[in-house]
This record gives C-alpha cells, structure tokens and sequence, in this order.
C-alpha cells in the first residue's frame, strides 16, 4: 500500500501552552478508503530530507489551514509550516514526488513556483461551478485533467485565489465564473493544486471533486 504524507495545520492552545500539529479526521479515512496509508507529518522537524528519506513516502498532500506567511496572506501565519512545506515542496520536485495542494496547499504551491496570490469575495462556505481549461500536462496531472467535466461544482472555503503567472511553469486548470483560478497543474512536475476540499465531500466524492486516486 502506499504512503501518503499530510501537512498538516498549526493549533495554537496558549491555555497549555503549546502549539500542536492538527490534522482533520477526514482526511485519514478519505485516503484509507482509497486504499492509501495516511501519514501525518511534523512541521517542525529539522533535517526534512532525512525525515523524507526514513518515511519512504509515495506522495504528499499538503493540506489546508493557516494563511501563509507572504505579503499575499492574510491573518496571523504558522511559520514553522511555511518552512516545513517550502523544503518539502523542494524535495519533493528533485524527486518526482507526487504532490497534491488543497486550499492553502494550492496557495502554497503557486508561491512555491513563483505565482501570486489574490484577495477574492464570496468563496467562503459555499458551493459554485468551475470550468475547465489547461493545456497538455504530464501524467498523472495530465490523466487528472482529462477525466474532468467541462464544468463541474465544488465546495468552497478559501478568501485568496491564485495567479500563477507567465514565469511560474504552472498553469491554471479550472476557474470559477468571476474568473478566478480554482485549480493550477505544473508543465513538468506531477504536481497538482485545487482550491476545493475532497476530504469535505460527505460521502466522499467520486469524479472531478477527488483527484487522489488517479494523482497517487
């Protein structure tokens, strides 16, 4: 079975004095149903290339929570995750590794490869269409794409949208109506990033709302 790792968010408890690593339930019975073995992980592990090596991971999730530490986000940051996830993400290119972005995992993944993020209105709590587009992308992102709708519905939680820009080897996959970017595919890597939540689909979705089986 393969390994899948999760980033996960950071929970800030000063009552105990402690900021823990926090992981949504959903996403350990999502990946188990796929037939994947979830792996949380430490955002605050210093040698992430040895920690990489030792858990012999198959792909990576990073998931959503926290707003990113750049002058794109908003509200306080976790800042041991944006390091974390940076040299994760790093790793994980000079490898081949698989990686999904969610919601925050996408933001991160346009800044990674040099887009920007944007403030945008009404795409909080709520469900909307998107449309497809993107040009010809290697598998597995490729195979992704191709089994998605021309226009399809999801779920919504996010207040910044992505703008991957001409130099940033990504590319926009899908946009809502009010033309925001919804999902971006790298050229090369097999690297995906979507601004919905398939663990958050109840049931689990099948379809364009999960990408896990066909990405991993």
């Amino acid at each position: 079975m393969k390994r899948i790792g999760l980033t996960q968010r950071v929970e800030r408890v000063p009552a105990h004095g402690e900021r823990r690593d926090c992981l949504d339930q959903r996403w350990g019975r999502l990946l188990a149903s796929r037939g994947f073995v979830p792996v949380p992980l430490s955002n605050v592990v210093d040698d992430v290339r040895r920690y990489l090596e030792a858990l012999g991971l198959h792909g990576v999730i990073l998931t959503g929570g926290d707003h990113i530490g750049s002058p794109d986000g908003a509200g306080p940051s976790a800042p041991e995750r944006d390091r974390f996830e940076r040299e994760l993400l790093a790793l994980c290119s000079a490898r081949g590794l698989p990686v999904l972005g969610v919601c925050r995992g996408a933001q991160m993944l346009c800044l990674f490869h040099g887009g920007r993020l944007r403030r945008v209105a009404g795409h909080v709590a709520r469900r909307h269409a998107v449309t497809r587009e993107g040009g010809e992308l290697p598998a597995p992102v490729g195979r992704v794409v191709r089994h998605w709708p021309a226009r399809f519905e999801v779920n919504s939680y996010h207040s910044l949208t992505l703008l991957p820009g001409p130099s940033s080897r990504c590319i926009p996959l899908a946009r809502a109506d009010d033309g925001s970017v919804e999902a971006l595919g790298h050229v090369e890597l097999p690297q995906l990033g979507i601004l919905w939540h398939p663990e958050r689909e109840d049931p689990f979705a099948e379809g364009p709302l999960d990408v896990i089986q066909a990405l991993f």
